[in-house]
């Protein structure tokens, strides 16, 4: 290359350069919000139907998850647990039987939940785990701990049936 080439040449790349750096520069970084919310009991009995543990949280989309560790200390009867993870109109549940309670008998489950939910500014958003049963079958069902943890999120919430295509 002839000399007045190479310093054309030089000039265009620093030119291009500088611009490129500027829009880099000029481009700002994605915020994705979240925020997390949580709450949790260390143990306690169980009354069927009744909340074992409630978050409420503001407006928002949220992925909500949960766990509860079950205990059937009733010696003589086998029980059906049917436990429920609630937000709004979704949920998630899981039906459990747990034998009597003793050392050579699974008397214990820890149970995973999760939904996702969009709640509305201004409304009750409570999200509710609860279990149900008879009592005929266990007076003394019990949890050893419980939580739900709900992730408040950006962006899109497609919740469907199988098979669900979202965006």
């Amino acid at each position: 290359m002839t000399d007045h080439r190479t310093r054309l040449f030089s000039s265009i790349m620093a030119a291009g350069l500088v611009t490129m750096m500027t829009l880099a520069a000029s481009v700002q970084p994605s915020h994705a919000a979240s925020d997390v919310f949580g709450t949790f009991k260390d143990a306690g009995s169980i009354g069927s139907g009744s909340p074992i543990v409630t978050l409420n949280v503001p407006g928002g989309r949220y992925a909500i998850f949960a766990k509860l560790g079950l205990d059937q200390d009733d010696s003589t009867h086998v029980v059906t647990v049917n436990c429920k993870l609630q937000a709004g109109g979704d949920f998630d549940r899981d039906v459990i039987r747990l034998a009597p309670s003793g050392a050579t008998r699974l008397d214990n489950a820890a149970i995973p939940f999760q939904v996702v939910h969009a709640f509305r500014a201004g409304t009750n958003n409570n999200i509710i785990l609860s279990c149900t049963f008879s009592a005929a079958e266990s007076a003394l069902l019990s949890f050893r701990f419980a939580k739900i943890t709900a992730i408040r999120l950006d962006g899109i919430l497609c919740n469907k049936g199988s098979p669900a295509v979202c965006p």
